[in-house]
């Protein structure tokens, strides 16, 4: 049985399009508009559902159907959908109005907030999105030490500027490491790769380019390889080359933040000297965050030099908008050390149901994942980096999920997952035995 036949293939479609025909019909209209019929995270096949409504772990689409969510916004809603105390944090700053162009005085309370929880972050600055965090972050670091490479793992997803958007996609898992369409080919000779979880191989990277790198630049879970933890003593020994080599060692925790209350950094015990982040710390609303030491951050403040310039520029238009510091504020309050136990539970309890059913059923997927988020790859083999990650038949991964959303659960066609706290215990066994029935409807499973 061919994992990706014509008939797994067209079963999982022709459930997906019973069940989402008005769907399909806006699709076709928006895409005279909208090239690919969407703005924003990225396409589904054949077609997106489009989104009516949420509310705590659901999500409603045109069709009417209800889909319990396990991708929360792509990562940005641990707490589920529509939380009541984001909602009335935006409606009380909304009387005040809603931009100033003069900083607002509700930005130093998530600066506080985000200060107060994070270990690294002594001092922070606000933009819109993830992609600007790790620009900037990219930037500060070449301008702080004066150099001009930056190491990154393959297949690590660091948002989408030049500077950063090389050895992503399908092809990075085979060792492609080509300059994507519209990227400057020169963005290529400041990059540095290194292999997510290989550590002498990593160090021997670091230490290959020590004298011209400015920054390493890790998620401490691989988010793009499919939420992949690290390996016992990798993030320490990043942390370990690069503080002998003044290296300014960056976490992009835009996913990992959410897994405890000072992010990754926190339950990994690994103190890098910047981190970005954003998601759910924008409660919903657009939002990028980065910060580190003082005297790094300091080189955006234009009162530390004699010109009364800034070193490096940082401008943002909606940068620490009112709306996005309320939400992110009143968001993160609410993530409380219950909510952060709760969504460990949820998160244990959904990998080791996938891990039991899945080995009953003799198929080969493997799960990953950590705290709330998991992962699930159709591979024989351990999934510990972007390349093992990469041996999945994303083709079959994508025929699931196609049909678990046409049984009412939706996790992302990348098999990328998480759980929310709006949760219980029986939407997990509801996506488990989901999950059952789609194996052996699409004839994956005996």
């Amino acid at each position: 049985m061919a994992a990706n036949d014509a008939k797994t293939m067209s079963t999982a479609e022709t459930l997906y399009r019973e069940r989402t025909p008005k769907s399909r019909k806006m699709f076709d209209e928006v895409s005279r508009l909208i090239p690919g019929g969407v703005t924003g995270t990225g396409f589904l096949h054949p077609y997106p559902s489009y989104i009516v409504r949420a509310n705590g772990c659901y999500l409603y689409d045109v069709d009417g159907n209800r889909l319990t969510d396990f991708m929360n916004g792509s990562f940005v809603l641990p707490l589920g959908h529509n939380h009541p105390k984001v909602r009335q944090a935006i409606r009380e700053q909304m009387k005040n109005g809603m931009f100033f162009t003069f900083p607002s005085i509700v930005e130093q309370d998530l600066a506080r907030e985000i200060i107060d929880r994070v270990p690294s972050i002594e001092k922070v600055r606000f933009s819109v999105s993830g992609t600007e965090a790790t620009m900037y972050a990219t930037r500060l670091a070449r301008a702080f030490t004066g150099r001009t490479k930056v190491a990154k793992a393959v297949g690590g997803y660091h948002g989408t500027h030049d500077g950063l958007w090389i050895g992503v996609g399908r092809a990075a898992g085979t060792g492609d490491i080509s300059v994507p369409a519209g990227v400057l080919p020169e963005a290529r000779d400041e990059l540095v790769f290194m292999e997510f979880n290989d550590t002498e191989g990593s160090v021997a990277a670091i230490e290959g380019e020590k004298d011209n790198l400015a920054a390493v630049i890790v998620e401490p879970i691989m988010g793009a390889g499919g939420l992949i933890p690290p390996a016992p003593g990798y993030l320490e020994a990043l942390r370990d080359v690069t503080a002998r080599h003044d290296i300014v060692l960056v976490f992009d925790e835009m996913i990992s933040f959410s897994i405890a209350r000072g992010g990754a950094q926190e339950f990994y015990g690994v103190t890098p000297d910047m981190t970005t982040t954003g998601k759910c710390a924008g409660g919903g609303l657009p939002i990028g965050v980065f910060g580190g030491r003082a005297e790094i951050m300091d080189l955006l403040d234009p009162t530390k030099t004699p010109t009364g310039y800034a070193k490096v520029s940082h401008v943002a238009t909606y940068g620490g908008h009112p709306l996005s510091m309320v939400s992110g504020l009143a968001y993160l309050q609410a993530m409380t050390p219950e909510v952060y136990a709760r969504l460990h539970h949820l998160g244990d309890l959904v990998r080791s149901e996938l891990r039991h059913l899945f080995a009953r059923l003799e198929a080969p997927i493997q799960v990953t994942g950590v705290g709330h988020l998991f992962g699930f790859h159709w591979t024989v083999q351990d999934v510990t980096d972007y390349a093992t990650a990469s041996s999945s038949d994303r083709d079959t991964i994508h025929d699931i999920c196609l049909a678990m959303i046409s049984k009412g659960y939706f996790p992302s066609s990348g098999a990328r997952c998480c759980v929310s706290a709006a949760m219980t215990e029986r939407h997990i066994r509801g996506f488990v035995r989901a999950m059952e029935e789609t194996l052996h409807e699409l004839d994956l499973v005996s």
